[in-house]
């Protein structure tokens, strides 16, 4: 006879699993675009860190700036700071010492796939700002996809690694946080987002200073404000003006630099120089957003910095076509979709009101504004997703335009050419800081400098005497024990404007024809040469190369015979 009590037992279990299935299916379903959000996060996350990879295993990544990075956060832990450099160094790249773990693990990689995920997570907070001023998922959702494909992050993503990329994320966490009331996180993230870089702090003592006097405003005339936002706010202008004062005294005290150094601006040109350019650039860069951006006031004011160094530094990073291949549009992404957001809102409020003046019911004018909302986030995206079919590096046209990466060479790395480059490295002695490092070798780093010093890079820090400049604003003859060049790569034979004006392959030249040094290896086009070396050549790997006649440029008396 079957047991009755048993029975019931096992319906119970089933009805219970039925319950529990329909609740995890809602809540699913309520999630749906958060689920999404990630899921598009992730496709970001894994694409973007192949491409970086991928360049850096085709030896197109460099020293300026991903060695210097990776350089810089293994200092932070093998170097004996004084309380000055400590706080210069918290001040003008103060992210260093939060990321500094990552180095560790002695992996270009890794450092490259950690940028490429704190760029992407920024998606989060753009989303948790168009939920709070839109109240509508699904737009939110659109506006936040598209800043994963806007082309200028690209160039963000692209030029390897820096500190002020970093700026992205954490600002917009900040007025995240901001918005939800969560003070000390976003005070937390603020901060940090200001000493990613020298000048940052300034966004953030502008956006104090213009959100107070909008609270002020409130309080005084209308009655009508959030007394915790008007003492954050206070705190946060008085910590970002005394960080801020800081920097400005230490950087004109302790160093020769200046504001005009750090954002490599060149005031001697004329501004109307590529005058068709530099309108081009700006165009491209705020085109699909311009009319939203027009109706949020206050963010208008945070476009400057970066439409002034368009207009008058004259330098060629700012300026179409390799504007977008370079970090510069870090100084304006965060603020257009916090302004494009916003300035939808705006729109909407201001019809909102015209509806209600016109009698229109609230309910019926509701459901329209949810698909105005919906219409412009779509048109958002659409604009720029056609933007990125041409700019950005897995574009389809890409290879047609000026702003072109080079996808179909960097997305097939020589891998023996890298290994032979790892081989060689490993004959350097890494207690040896006097080497001569090309450009584009950034994997011989990181390793001990002189007094901390520069790194020796021809054309940035040699100058055509072979001297370079201290720390304390002097030349000094530069002594160098090895070097490690590419003769097959273009930054062989690159040449900087004056007062560092010799190349690679001139400095080569003219110090091996001292008859001081020795060459060590040779694999693959890279060479390594060492002073007053005299022995057999230790590790070398010949060249095999097959070229058909049509390939081979024929010149002066020369002619092709029997193909």
């Amino acid at each position: 006879m079957p047991d009755i009590n048993m029975k019931h037992s096992v319906n119970n279990l089933k009805g219970k699993k039925d319950i529990y299935t329909l609740i995890l299916m809602n809540k699913i379903i309520k999630n749906k675009y958060n689920i999404l959000l990630f899921i598009i996060f992730i496709i970001y996350s894994i694409t973007w860190s192949y491409i970086t990879i991928m360049r850096y295993y085709s030896l197109n990544a460099y020293i300026y700036d991903l060695g210097l990075y990776q350089q810089e956060l293994w200092l932070v832990y093998n170097t004996h700071w004084s309380f000055i450099s400590f706080l210069w160094n918290l001040l003008f790249r103060g992210t260093m010492f939060i990321f500094f773990p990552i180095s560790f693990f002695n992996s270009y990689p890794l450092t490259l796939t950690f940028q490429t995920v704190l760029l992407a997570i920024a998606i989060f907070p753009i989303y948790g700002i168009g939920r709070h001023f839109l109240k509508s998922n699904l737009a939110a959702l659109i506006i936040s996809s598209s800043y994963l494909i806007y082309f200028p992050l690209a160039g963000v993503n692209w030029f390897d690694v820096h500190n002020q990329a970093f700026f992205i994320p954490l600002f917009l966490f900040a007025y995240y946080f901001y918005l939800n009331r969560k003070y000390k996180l976003s005070l937390v993230f603020f901060i940090f987002s200001g000493i990613t870089k020298y000048p940052f702090l300034i966004f953030v003592e502008l956006f104090s200073v213009i959100s107070f006097a909008e609270v002020f405003y409130k309080r005084i005339k209308l009655k009508d404000y959030n007394n915790k936002d008007f003492y954050f706010l206070l705190y946060l202008i008085i910590i970002s003006s005394i960080l801020l004062t800081l920097s400005y005294l230490i950087i004109n005290v302790y160093s020769s630099f200046n504001i005009t150094s750090f954002t490599h601006a060149n005031f001697n040109v004329p501004t109307y120089n590529n005058i068709d350019n530099k309108i081009f650039t700006i165009l491209l860069a705020f085109g699909p957003f311009l009319t939203f951006i027009l109706f949020s006031k206050k963010w208008i004011l945070f476009f400057i910095p970066y439409i002034y160094l368009v207009f008058t530094s004259n330098f060629w990073a700012y300026i179409f076509p390799s504007a977008f291949h370079y970090q510069y549009s870090v100084l304006f992404i965060p603020f257009i979709y916090i302004a494009t957001i916003e300035g939808i809102s705006n729109i909407l409020n201001i019809e909102l009101k015209d509806k209600f003046l016109n009698n229109i019911l609230f309910k019926n004018f509701e459901k329209l504004i949810i698909k105005k909302e919906r219409k412009m986030a779509i048109a958002i995206f659409l604009v720029v997703f056609l933007l990125a079919i041409v700019y950005e590096p897995y574009g389809p046209l890409n290879q047609y335009s000026q702003a072109n990466f080079n996808m179909k060479y960097i997305l097939n790395p020589n891998m023996t050419r890298y290994e032979n480059l790892e081989k060689i490295i490993s004959l350097v002695p890494k207690n040896d800081p006097y080497v001569l490092i090309q450009n584009n070798l950034p994997e011989i780093l990181p390793r001990i400098q002189v007094n901390n010093g520069p790194l020796l890079v021809p054309p940035f820090t040699i100058s055509n005497n072979l001297s370079y400049m201290s720390n304390n604003g002097k030349w000094e003859s530069a002594r160098i024990d090895y070097i490690l060049a590419d003769v097959e790569n273009p930054n062989f034979n690159y040449i900087l404007n004056s007062p560092y004006n010799m190349s690679m392959y001139d400095i080569v030249n003219k110090l091996y024809k001292t008859g001081e040094y020795g060459l060590v290896a040779e694999a693959s086009g890279i060479v390594l040469l060492e002073r007053n070396y005299t022995g057999p050549m230790q590790y070398y790997y010949p060249m095999d190369m097959n070229y058909s006649a049509e390939q081979l440029a024929v010149t002066g008396s020369a002619q092709r015979a029997n193909g």
